[in-house]
């Protein structure tokens, strides 16, 4: 074997071991990578549940004030001004009258 194979054949294994090395490296950026996408995707359902449990919790307060200020508004009718503040502080505690 001549001296210039000898000298190719050492270039090209250097190559090969660089382009090894190489891929390795992309395959631990790949890696990388899949467990942040998993991360957000897990991060953003968390989000969802949250603002679901939100809108939830929101829609029942509107619906608790919706019922309470249609029960203040039919007692209303032929009350005193301290009757309607009295009925308008248990509205806002909560409290049907």
């Amino acid at each position: 074997m001549s001296i210039d194979l000898i000298f190719e054949n050492a270039q090209l294994k250097g190559r090969v071991i660089a382009l090894d090395a190489e891929v390795k490296c992309l395959e631990a950026v790949i890696r990388a990578h899949e467990r942040v996408d998993c991360l957000s995707v897990t991060s953003l359902k968390k989000q969802l549940a949250e603002a679901d449990a939100e809108n939830a919790r929101l829609k029942a307060e509107v619906e608790r004030l919706t019922k309470a200020g249609d029960a203040m508004a039919e007692q209303l009718d032929g009350l005193s001004f301290d009757s309607v503040w009295d009925f308008w502080n248990a509205a806002k505690e909560g409290k049907q009258s």
